[in-house]
C-alpha cells in the first residue's frame, strides 16, 4: 500500500504546511512531487529557522521536512517569462497541480485554472486556501490559528469552565496538518486510479482527470 501513487508527477506552487502537507502525504506513498519554490527566500516556511520566530533545531527543520519530505525542490522567479515558461513545461508532464496561492497571486503569477490547463487540458488542478475562493475574503490569506482554530471554533469548543481564556493551539501548523488530510483524501488526487488516462503521456492513470479540488481551511474544522 505503501507505493500507490508510483508514476504520479505533482508539481506544488505552494509555502508553509496546509498544500504541501497534502503533497508530502502523497510523496509518503509513492508520488514524485516537484515543489516550486521562491527563487530568493524559498518557501516562507524556511524563514522561520532565519527568523528566530521560532525554535527550531539548527540540524533539521523539522517544520519544513513535516510538510516537505520526500520531494525535489526547484527555484523559480514565475513572474518572469523564462520561469513561467519552465513550470508551463513542467505542468505538461504533470499529472496533478497544487498550489495554496491566493485567487489574485494566481492571477498575476498565471498559474490559475485556466493557464496551466492550456498547458495540459488533463490536469487535476488542487487548490487550498484560508477563507474559500468566494466572497469578499476570498484574497485575505490565513494561517491555522486564526481560521482553524479561531474562526471555525475550534478553540472556543475545547474550553472548559476553568480556563478563563481561550486555549492556544496545541502545536505549530495543528489545523494545517489536519487540513492536508481531507486534501490529499476527501476531495484530493489519492483517489483509486480508474481507467482514464492522465495528462501525461508515460503517467499512470487516475480516476478523474480534468478535475478542479478546491479545500478551504476553515472547512476540515466545520465537518
Amino acid at each position: 500500500m505503501t507505493q500507490v501513487m508510483r508514476g504520479v508527477r505533482l508539481l506544488e506552487v505552494a509555502e508553509h504546511t496546509f498544500v504541501p502537507g497534502a503533497a508530502a502525504l502523497l510523496a509518503d506513498w509513492g508520488a514524485e512531487v516537484i515543489k516550486i519554490e521562491h527563487v530568493a527566500r524559498g518557501d516562507a516556511m524556511r524563514g522561520l529557522l532565519a527568523s528566530g520566530t521560532a525554535v527550531v533545531p539548527p540540524d533539521a527543520h523539522v517544520l519544513f521536512e513535516h510538510s516537505n519530505r520526500g520531494k525535489r525542490s526547484l527555484a523559480l522567479d514565475l513572474a518572469s517569462p523564462e520561469g513561467a515558461d519552465i513550470l508551463y513545461r513542467l505542468a505538461a508532464a504533470s499529472d496533478v497541480f497544487l498550489t495554496s496561492k491566493l485567487p489574485r497571486v494566481r492571477t498575476k503569477l498565471r498559474i490559475d485554472v485556466e493557464d496551466v490547463r492550456a498547458h495540459n487540458p488533463n490536469i487535476i488542478y488542487v487548490r487550498g486556501t484560508g477563507q474559500g475562493e468566494r466572497g469578499p475574503e476570498r484574497d485575505r490569506g490565513s494561517y491555522d490559528l486564526l481560521a482553524f482554530w479561531a474562526r471555525a471554533g475550534i478553540g472556543a469548543g475545547v474550553m472548559r469552565p476553568g480556563y478563563g481564556h481561550v486555549p492556544a493551539s496545541p502545536s505549530p501548523a495543528f489545523g494545517d496538518s489536519i487540513g492536508a488530510g481531507p486534501l490529499r483524501i476527501h476531495r484530493g488526487p489519492g483517489d483509486a486510479p480508474g481507467g482514464r488516462s492522465s495528462g501525461r503521456s508515460t503517467g499512470r492513470h487516475l480516476s478523474d482527470p480534468g478535475r478542479t479540488v478546491a479545500v478551504v481551511l476553515l472547512s476540515p474544522a466545520l465537518q
